[in-house]
């Protein structure tokens, strides 16, 4: 059988400043899968900041809560509600961040094309988290 079922996702505190990102499918528990797939949540008021993804392009869908997407480059910034129920994919080299509009936390699922772990995805920032 080739079927994977992953229970519990990898949870990982830095690879998104301010999110708790959960990995489930990725090359630590598929062989060869093209694909990286996990959860993040956004507490309230939580943010993540702009950047793109070099050799990876982004679905994402709103389980729970209701973001405000930032979508391209400072001179041609558009915005976007993203809500529960919300798909939303996002091309490579697209730059994109979020902010959280409510006082309770966000979550959703999403799904990396092209790669077989976040180290391959290269991720750029357009501008940079605050430090610790």
């Amino acid at each position: 059988m080739k079927t994977v079922l992953v229970r519990e996702a990898r949870e990982d505190l830095e690879y998104a400043p301010s999110l708790v990102t959960g990995f489930g499918i990725n090359d630590e528990t598929v062989k060869d899968a093209g694909m990286v797939m996990g959860t993040s949540i956004m507490p309230p008021g939580g943010r993540n900041y702009r950047h793109h993804h070099v050799n990876g392009d982004l679905a994402m869908y709103k389980i729970k809560g209701h973001d405000k997407l930032l979508i391209g480059p400072d001179d041609d910034l558009q915005e976007m509600d993203f809500k529960e129920g919300d798909f939303v994919y996002i091309p490579r080299g697209e730059i994109h961040g979020a902010y959280n509009l409510l006082d309770t936390p966000g979550f959703l699922v999403f799904c990396y094309t092209g790669i077989n772990n976040v180290e391959e995805l290269v991720k750029v920032y357009a501008e940079e988290p605050p430090e610790d």
